[in-house]
């Protein structure tokens, strides 16, 4: 939000009573050195609802309580929150690059997924004072303070209210014996970022990265790892209210998805769910004409996805698997002697998730531009999605299968299960566009005939297959 709104806002900590407290607070920076009550903002109460007070307006809920269960489980996207607190606030989008602030945040933000999907009581908390003169004491701490300056109560109308408010601690889970929660960083929103350690203080410099606020969840990954995996093994199975698609998102290792997300601009960690290509408005509209079911527009979607990373990711979500059990390991097939998980690069193409009202909806998107599909291969992938579909809940996740391509399939055996097919019995199809005639190399031999074991070779077509 704050990123949308442009640097005339700011967010802050505060608690300003009413019913009110513990807010993440978007506001004008002009408001901060004195009472953000009258100019424009937006308080996000961590243990309540969602209001935006436009500016010398009346506050308006904008969202109820249930917000945040339904961000974090996948009923609601934050982009979808966001714009509905721009049209609250009257506001335009405003477009700047390179906001060190708002990579700042962003680093928070990821840090803050990676821990709740990994089952890590983690929070982030103001390492200043605000506005009601509530004063912090959890920058009270020997390791920090060479860096943040703790401001006293008494200081409050001759403090730079600015500077003080730069600072956001990232505070671990509570240890037994000790008072508070220990910082696993302290991030300076003008650009640094501390994490204290045994030796002293690390400090990092992000400023040169803000022009490309996709970088901020890579970073936060390498700064952030060793703390998380070594809270992994106390920390359990995860917590049922997260949805899926974080999930799916922590198998996902392809290469060819990093490299072109960040290429085109896509990788923006703007969900909960972490890194995924946004669909198009006409796209999901086609995908979910053919299933009888909306796309919603914050769906997680990924290229290229083993069945593998498919299967351990619903085990991991129901608790049956999960990154630090010990034991208990899951067989590798399933009753039937069907593959759950392999050694082997069978995916699909475009995998799609997304959580409604009722049900989590996965969608394998099979695609085949040139050439036809193959029995075998489609046979073995419904095999396993099949088996994969077993593990949990039809009334809890519905699984469907979705080809795509220039033509329908012709060639494929009939007796697809009905989670594949469409009202008349057919493979489910969608269209794909792929225009334009295409050329091809083939080796060939002297009379420019194919030939495998040929030295030279030839340029074919152009043609549509």
């Amino acid at each position: 939000m704050a990123a949308a709104l442009g640097p005339r806002f700011t967010v802050i900590e505060g608690h300003p009573g009413g019913g009110q407290h513990d807010l993440l607070w978007v506001c004008e920076r002009a408001d901060v050195a004195v009472e953000v009550t009258e100019g424009s903002q937006a308080r996000l109460n961590r243990v309540g609802s969602l209001q935006v007070q436009g500016a010398g307006a009346h506050a308006v809920l904008v969202e109820d309580e249930g917000i945040w269960l339904r961000l974090a489980f996948g009923r609601q996207g934050v982009a979808e929150v966001g714009r509905r607190v721009l049209e609250a606030l009257a506001e335009a989008p405003v477009a700047v690059v390179g906001r060190v602030d708002v990579f700042g945040w962003r680093i928070l933000a990821a840090a803050l997924g990676q821990a709740a999907l990994y089952g890590l009581d983690w929070s982030v908390e103001s390492a200043a004072i605000d506005t009601s003169g509530y004063a912090e004491d959890s920058v009270d701490r020997p390791s920090l303070r060479p860096y943040v300056n703790q401001i006293g109560a008494a200081s409050i109308a001759t403090m730079d209210m600015l500077k003080a408010r730069r600072y956001w601690l990232l505070l671990g889970p509570s240890v037994e014996g000790a008072t508070g929660r220990e910082p696993v960083a302290c991030l300076d929103t003008e650009g640094f970022l501390l994490r204290p350690d045994a030796t002293g203080e690390d400090v990092t410099d992000f400023r040169r990265d803000a022009y490309d606020i996709a970088l901020a969840g890579a970073l936060a990954s390498s700064l952030f790892a060793a703390p998380i995996i070594a809270g992994i093994e106390q920390a359990g199975a995860p917590s049922a209210w997260l949805g899926l698609a974080p999930f799916l998102s922590a198998f996902n290792r392809k290469e060819r998805f990093f490299l072109t997300a960040q290429a085109t601009g896509l990788l923006t960690h703007g969900e909960i769910h972490g890194p995924s290509l946004p669909l198009s408005g006409p796209f999901r509209q086609r995908l979910g004409e053919s299933i009888g079911i909306e796309v919603p527009e914050h769906a997680y979607a990924a290229t290229d996805y083993h069945l593998s990373w498919l299967y351990a990711a619903l085990a991991w979500w129901l608790g049956t698997s999960y990154p630090g059990q010990k034991g208990q390991w899951l067989p590798t097939l399933d009753p039937g002697g069907r593959t759950l998980v392999d050694g082997s690069q069978e995916d699909i193409d475009l995998l799609v998730c997304w959580r409604d009202d009722t049900q989590t909806h996965v969608v394998a998107v099979e695609a085949k531009a040139y050439g036809a599909w193959g029995n075998a291969q489609m046979t073995s992938k419904v095999s396993r999605l099949e088996a994969i579909r077993r593990l949990c809940d039809p009334q809890e996740v519905v699984l469907r299968l979705v080809l795509t391509g220039r033509n329908r399939p012709q060639k494929l055996l009939p007796g697809w299960p009905t989670w594949a097919t469409d009202t008349d019995g057919a493979p489910t199809w969608i269209p794909l566009s792929a225009p334009g005639l295409r050329v091809a190399t083939q080796r060939c031999n002297a009379e420019g005939h194919p030939d495998a074991n040929a030295t030279t070779w030839k340029m074919t077509g152009p043609s549509r297959t």
